[in-house]
């Protein structure tokens, strides 16, 4: 009596670890442990109906050790699928890991790549700045040349005013001749660099 009871309190608590892995796995199972669980499920049902031939009090020594075998074997069954377990959970630990890691890599490759636009950026304005001092001193440039040019037009005129007094009439045409085609070239200049200037 004392066995049996001992036996049938070891298969009770065997059926509760089996059924407590059955939903720890889940639907995740492969078709061989589904096909182990539907045996699993076979042994439950036997185990039960142990359970109720020794509450009638119907001892049978060969049932028994048919059982006991029956519970070593599933034993024998649960130990691996906890086993299987462990690994899976050892698998599912690197996996998150290594996603971790990649997670990582990828904020700083973001973070790099947002450094690398910021200097970029920096070295635009720079250059912008330098480009507008450039245009500034260049304009300056032209327009003393423009002030150059006509400060020496005003000479010429004058010179040309004083020589004509001078050299008489004749030398008046001929001066007058070699001002316009002076006037003439420098307002060229003059009208060139304008054009630039806009």
């Amino acid at each position: 009596m004392h066995n049996g009871r001992t036996l049938q309190s070891s298969l009770s608590k065997m059926t509760s670890q089996l059924t407590k892995v059955d939903h720890t796995l889940g639907y995740s199972a492969s078709s061989q442990q589904r096909s182990q669980y539907s045996k699993r499920d076979d042994f439950i049902e036997d185990v039960q109906n142990f359970n109720e031939t020794t509450n009638s009090r119907v001892h049978n020594d060969d049932k028994s050790e048919y059982y006991r075998q029956l519970l070593q074997n599933y034993t024998k069954e649960a130990t691996t699928i906890q086993h299987e377990l462990l690994m899976r959970n050892e698998e599912l630990e690197h996996e998150n890991i290594t996603l971790r890691n990649d997670l990582q890599q990828l904020k700083q490759n973001s973070d790099l790549t947002i450094q690398q636009l910021q200097l970029r950026l920096s070295a635009f304005e720079l250059y912008s700045n330098e480009l507008k001092n450039t245009q500034s001193t260049s304009t300056n440039q032209q327009l003393n040349q423009i002030l150059t040019l006509q400060n020496e037009l005003n000479q010429i005129k004058a010179n040309q005013t004083h020589q004509n007094i001078e050299t008489g009439n004749e030398a008046v045409e001929w001066i007058k001749k070699q001002v316009l085609e002076q006037n003439k070239k420098y307002e060229l200049e003059i009208a060139e660099l304008k054009r630039k200037l806009k």
